[in-house]
């Protein structure tokens, strides 16, 4: 679930470290391809707008110092983000309960604020009928599937944008 990225102050420095990290293709006869950015208007609309309006403005004037635009999408395709937060722990927490969930019964480790509640709610997914794991999954499935239709168009390679 987690993934890797990068921030920076600028573009400048964002491109040199995408030089460092991506790999690099020989160039071919064939014009590069110009990257399509894609802001998911409505994450940007999950947070607090004294944060996300001059966060979307940053944005903004920083892909056009490069010559860059944007096309505002919905990222959750009319879903509902809070569905996807419930697929993302229920599957997460299905993973470390398989990973630690020995360890954490047999040592009962103290644990800071949160965590503990989330140890418990990961054993009492061990404990759930499997179906509930299944559907879980099954929607994985479906919101993968449903990103690499937003991000897989023809034509230019495309950026999903997020907050």
């Amino acid at each position: 679930f987690d993934s890797v990225g990068w921030l920076t102050r600028d573009m400048h420095l964002l491109s040199k470290v995408g030089d460092v990290l991506l790999p690099h293709k020989e160039p071919t006869s064939a014009a590069p391809k110009q990257v399509e950015f894609l802001v998911a208007t409505d994450a940007f609309a999950l947070m607090d707008p004294s944060v996300a309006a001059p966060l979307m403005t940053h944005l903004k004037r920083a892909l056009a110092s490069t010559g860059q635009d944007c096309t505002e999408v919905e990222m959750y395709g009319g879903g509902e983000s809070l569905e996807w937060f419930e697929v993302f722990r229920t599957l997460q927490s299905s993973e470390v309960w398989g990973a630690l969930g020995d360890w954490v019964s047999r040592n009962r480790p103290s644990c800071g604020p949160g965590t503990g509640e989330r140890f418990e709610f990961a054993k009492s997914l061990a404990l759930s009928p499997p179906a509930a794991l299944e559907t879980a999954k099954q929607r994985r499935a479906a919101i993968a599937a449903q990103l690499v239709d937003l991000l897989g168009g023809q034509g230019s390679p495309r950026v999903l944008m997020l907050p």
